[in-house]
C-alpha cells in the first residue's frame, strides 16, 4: 500500500507494525482467561449438540427434565409439610434434564444433607 509511507521512518510497512500489535495485544491476555473461554466453547458445544443433534436425543432430555422436575415438585409438596424442600434452579434443572428423575433425587439429597 504506497499510500502508507507517510508515516515517517517506517521501514517495514503499516502491516508489520499492525501485526506486531496484534501479537502483543494477545501476549497480554492472562492465560486463565484463555482456559476458561476454551471451556466454555467446549460446553456450548456439547450443549448444542445435546440439545440440537437427532430429535431422539433432545426428546430424551425433554423428557428426563419434565419427569426430574416432577418429582421435585411432588417431593416440595410432601416435604413442605416437615419444613424441608428442594430449591428449584438452573442447576436442578440440568441435573434432571441430565440425569431424569434419580438426578432430581440426587441434587434434593445434596441440597439436604450439604449446608
Amino acid at each position: 500500500m504506497f499510500f502508507l509511507g507517510i508515516f515517517s521512518g517506517m521501514r517495514y510497512g503499516f502491516e508489520t507494525y499492525a501485526a506486531w500489535g496484534v501479537c502483543e495485544m494477545i501476549a497480554s491476555v492472562p492465560w486463565q482467561m484463555l482456559l476458561w473461554a476454551a471451556a466454555g466453547l467446549v460446553a456450548l458445544y456439547f450443549l448444542g449438540w445435546e440439545a440440537f443433534g437427532p430429535p431422539r436425543r433432545a426428546r430424551v432430555l425433554l423428557m428426563n427434565g419434565v419427569g426430574g422436575l416432577a418429582a421435585a415438585f411432588s417431593l416440595n409438596l410432601v416435604a413442605g409439610l416437615f419444613g424441608a424442600g428442594v430449591t428449584i434452579n438452573l442447576a436442578m434443572l440440568a441435573a434432571s434434564a441430565a440425569l431424569g428423575i434419580p438426578g432430581a433425587a440426587l441434587v434434593s439429597v445434596l441440597q439436604w444433607t450439604l449446608p
